[in-house]
């Protein structure tokens, strides 16, 4: 199957004569190397010799040959080469090397075609081994390649929606990332990592995608909206839910838009649900949302500074908002206007795959 005369055999046995035998039975068209001793073969291995096979005598004593084989199976370098051991008729260790990683197993008296048909049966499986494993390394680093693409083109996807959701009313121009961004620093300040802060930031940045169904005469409206407007506004976090419900992979960024309008005291939309039965990211989102538009001018009303949305959040702990986020959100506020902390802009700074993550306190 593959050339011979790019093979190596090194053969270790004390025995010259038995050298000898194995010389003239080993078809010719073979590289072949024989040393007689344990010291010998490593010094040979020492020197950089890449054997594809290694013949290992046990018919004679004097060397330690299970220590040798057991050195040869712990070097990194020689443990993927293979090792056939020929053993005395009557040895009864045949399985016992086997056991212990010996690729192959030989009775003495040795014939020639079953010695080079064993030969090559072990050295061919190992080229087909080698060849496979470097295949799979090959593809390995081509898919982590083409998923990082995948990744990278799947965050600018996720960006321009976010833009295109902003883009249909001029008041909330960069507020789905700045709702990204609070909610990321209210839960990095709750002690989640940076993979769990990745999907807090995409969940933060689609939250508001449901308005792709909602007209933009309402988005865009003056003033305050009229009970069918306002029926019609509240149906974008269910429109939302339902686009991103897709995304099987990544579940967590639907609650964010089904459920960031919901209220800690169960007042809220779509579903009325109360205290914890909200998940975790939309009670954060909530917060964030919050803050964001009231810091920011609307049509209806000028907008708050950052101490009275503060305060306003303070004030609105365990109605609208959950209490021990709406602390921890002040708190962040807080340090912001002392100067002692800033926001930031966390755009290119995630580099995890994000997926569903094992902490399932994010889907209580």
């Amino acid at each position: 199957m593959f050339s011979k005369d790019t093979q190596i055999l090194l053969c270790i046995s004390s025995n010259v004569s038995e050298q000898e035998n194995i010389r003239n039975l080993i078809n010719g068209d073979r590289n072949c190397v024989f040393v007689k001793s344990e010291r010998e073969a490593l010094s040979l291995l020492k020197s950089r010799l890449r054997p594809s096979l290694i013949l290992l005598d046990l018919d004679y004593p004097g060397n330690d040959y299970f220590a040798l084989f057991s050195r040869l199976k712990s070097d990194p370098v020689l443990e993927n080469t293979p090792v056939i051991i020929l053993i005395p008729e009557d040895s009864g260790k045949e399985a016992f090397f086997l056991t212990i990683g010996a690729a192959d197993v030989i009775r003495k008296p040795l014939a020639q075609e079953v010695l080079n048909r064993r030969i090559d049966n072990v050295i061919n499986s190992q080229y087909v081994n080698d060849y496979l494993i470097t295949k799979m390394y090959s593809y390995r680093d081509s898919l982590a390649e083409e998923h990082k693409k995948l990744v990278i083109y799947t965050k600018q996807i996720i960006k321009s929606l976010s833009s295109a959701i902003d883009a249909k009313d001029t008041y909330t121009n960069g507020h789905s990332v700045r709702v990204a961004e609070y909610a990321c620093e209210i839960a990095e300040a709750m002690g989640y990592d940076d993979k769990m802060l990745e999907i807090i930031y995409q969940a933060g940045l689609l939250h508001d995608i449901g308005k792709i169904g909602v007209s933009d005469t309402v988005l865009r409206k003056p003033g305050e909206l009229n009970e069918k407007e306002m029926a019609a506004i509240r149906q974008h976090p269910i429109i939302g839910h339902e686009i991103l419900s897709s995304i099987t992979e990544i579940p967590l960024i639907s609650y964010g838009a089904r459920w960031h309008h919901e209220r800690y005291d169960g007042k809220g939309y779509p579903d009325g649900l109360k205290g914890d039965e909200i998940p975790l990211i939309p009670r954060i989102i909530c917060v964030a949302d919050a803050y964001d538009a009231m810091t920011s001018n609307r049509s209806y009303r000028r907008q708050l500074s950052p101490l009275e949305a503060r305060e306003e959040i303070l004030r609105n702990c365990g109605t609208q908002f959950d209490p021990e986020i709406g602390k921890i959100a002040a708190s962040i506020i807080e340090k912001n206007i002392s100067g002692e902390i800033s926001f930031k802009n966390r755009e290119t700074t995630f580099t995890s795959i994000f997926s569903p993550s094992n902490n399932k306190a994010l889907y209580a």
